[in-house]
């Protein structure tokens, strides 16, 4: 039988068009398995390139996405999606300005900096600094999240707190993270978008729960 295509974006925070459709299991499991070929094939052509582009925005291409980040083969980078051992290479030119970011994020913990305080402090244009950024993100030394920029290290001791609270006290308000934490409303704000992204957790109102997923070590995609 076939697995019901309602059922599985409504536990992923999708809405229509997926309603009322029907994909098998194997289906999905062998489109999720072409993309992230596809994907890993685009980084061995494009070293210094972030990710590869999206699928189009079919339903099948849009559960395959969903199956391969669930599983761990793929993260979303924005319009992107990436392997999560892919470290583009950053460019000889942008090393200097990298290690300067990275110097300039650290002392600021989870105060964060936006990409124009960034390059008004390190009097590059905004356009050099949100190019490295990205770059730096790509490869794990931080987060940029909702215009927002924060250590990798911080983020994530923010990310434990979080999900801890909602294990215990779930949903999670924005106003709940900011006492949570300590932080400015555009930094919680970051953070829970973060999570989002991550496939950690999804919005239901003004509030964040996990996805279930996320709960149960299981992807969404498979029947139980």
């Amino acid at each position: 039988g076939g697995l019901e295509g309602a059922a599985i974006p409504r536990r992923l925070g999708l809405r229509a068009p997926w309603r009322g459709l029907r994909f098998h299991p194997e289906v999905i499991a062998a489109e999720a398995a072409a993309l992230v070929t596809s994907v890993t094939a685009h980084h061995a052509a494009h070293p210094q390139a972030l990710g590869a582009p999206r699928p189009e925005p079919t339903t099948l291409a849009r559960l395959a996405e969903a199956e391969a980040i669930a599983e761990g083969a793929l993260l979303r980078a924005g319009p992107l999606l990436r392997r999560p051992e892919h470290a583009p290479v950053i460019p000889r030119a942008d090393k200097q300005l990298a290690y300067k970011l990275i110097r300039a994020l650290g002392g600021r913990g989870l105060a964060g900096a936006t990409p124009r305080d960034l390059a008004q402090r390190l009097q590059r244009t905004e356009r050099d600094v949100l190019r490295c950024l990205r770059l730096l993100e790509a490869r794990q030394r931080l987060i940029l999240s909702e215009g927002v920029c924060l250590p990798i290290e911080e983020a994530e001791a923010a990310r434990e707190a979080l999900l801890y609270h909602l294990s215990t006290e779930a949903p999670l308000t924005v106003s709940e993270a900011r006492a949570r934490l300590g932080v400015s409303r555009a930094v919680a704000l970051a953070l829970l978008a973060w999570l989002d992204q991550e496939g950690l957790t999804r919005r239901v109102g003004g509030a964040r729960v996990r996805r279930a997923e996320a709960d149960f070590g299981v992807s969404p995609l498979r029947p139980k």
